[in-house]
């Protein structure tokens, strides 16, 4: 099938770029410049076309799409270009299958925290506390329980830069003075001592009538520490868990209430044997090949199911699997919290990896060089 593929140099887009090309899908890389640019070198590119700023990206999908045969999917790695295009759906419908909602209504609501967690509510999971701050007020952070996280209510406002941990109302003031003005609003949420936390990987058909998710990643490590992106994880097999197989029948009821197309992730936080809702992000995961390693393909499982041809998705069994992001994991042995013996075994043991691919190496030559040029 025809895949046109909006998105940046990083792990995420390296992600949907080798599900999709390891099965042949022909590719279109739509890929935001920079000034080392490494996602364009994957062997799996047929075209790329790379964006600048003022570009008009629409017209540039119109445009790739007339010189195809076939309608193509589209598909984004970042919260940035899912929204935009939700905004765009209607107008691109016509030229290619767009993640997304499949109404008139416009789903970027339920990027909001505060949305998603009402919705959450509604279905039974449970939502740590939170209040959502529109502005600095003194009086409510006074009344506040603590220890807190402050964390954007919309990642399109900002991501992991603004989360932090604040132990008293001191802390939060001044955590808060800190934001830029356009970082609001932002969510003030009960600070839960986490055992770990796990991901939910699918996709979603059919405006959510149609809900496949058999891979889970139970984040091991992350990075940065404590509140980062996943640098150690492993691969879990939903259908063997009885808490995991029931999160993942409400995660369908979220999708189906939202009637949702496409890639997504349902993160939730384990303590004391309850999962915390935390959210469900509505674009492929930057973990996801996990789960094609695992034996999901989930990115080409979708593509299937656009042609109504996912019966001829050839199911396989479970393939444990771990994922690693070295550059960022190995931070745990810098900090002397893992010995350099327990993590070069498990660099060893892990058969995904965020950059790095055997089959698919000159990217994260790349990769190194963009890092090293920094």
């Amino acid at each position: 099938m025809n895949v046109i593929i909006l998105g940046e140099n990083h792990n995420n887009t390296l992600s949907l770029l080798r599900s999709l090309g390891e099965e042949g899908h022909y590719i279109v890389l739509l890929l935001h410049k920079l000034k080392h640019n490494y996602a364009n070198r994957s062997k799996y590119v047929k075209t790329c076309r790379l964006i600048e700023e003022g570009d008009d990206i629409i017209q540039i999908i119109k445009d790739i799409t007339k010189g195809l045969n076939d309608k193509p999917a589209l598909f984004t790695c970042d919260d940035y270009d899912a929204s935009f295009i939700e905004d765009h759906r209607k107008e691109l419908c016509e030229f290619c299958y767009c993640e997304g909602g499949c109404g008139d209504e416009n789903i970027n609501c339920y990027r909001n925290k505060d949305v998603s967690n009402k919705l959450a509510a509604e279905l039974g999971f449970v939502i740590p506390k939170n209040v959502v701050l529109e502005r600095e007020d003194e009086a409510l952070i006074k009344d506040l329980q603590y220890p807190v996280m402050l964390k954007a209510n919309n990642s399109i406002h900002g991501g992991k830069e603004v989360q932090e941990i604040c132990d008293d109302s001191q802390t939060l003031s001044a955590a808060l003075k800190k934001l830029p003005s356009d970082s609001y609003p932002v969510q003030v949420q009960e600070y839960i001592e986490k055992e770990y936390e796990i991901m939910l990987q699918g996709c979603s058909c059919n405006g959510g009538k149609d809900v496949y998710c058999e891979v889970a990643n139970r984040r091991i490590r992350v990075y940065p520490f404590i509140y980062g992106a996943c640098s150690y994880g492993k691969g879990v097999e939903i259908e063997k868990d009885n808490q995991l197989r029931d999160l993942r029948d409400r995660v369908k009821e979220y999708l189906g209430k939202i009637g949702y197309n496409g890639q997504f992730s349902a993160e939730f936080l384990y303590c004391k044997g309850l999962y915390y809702f935390l959210e469900v992000n509505l674009r492929n995961d930057g973990t996801a090949y996990l789960s094609t390693k695992c034996g999901c393909n989930l990115p080409d499982l979708y593509c299937r199911c656009i042609n109504d041809n996912e019966s001829s998705y050839i199911e396989k069994s479970f393939n444990p699997s771990f994922y690693m992001n070295a550059l960022g994991d190995v931070h745990y042995v810098l900090a002397r919290k893992l010995s350099i013996f327990k993590w070069i075994s498990q660099l060893i043991k892990s058969n995904c990896y965020s950059h790095f691919n055997l089959k698919d190496p000159i990217p994260y030559l790349y990769y190194i060089l963009s890092v090293l040029l920094r």
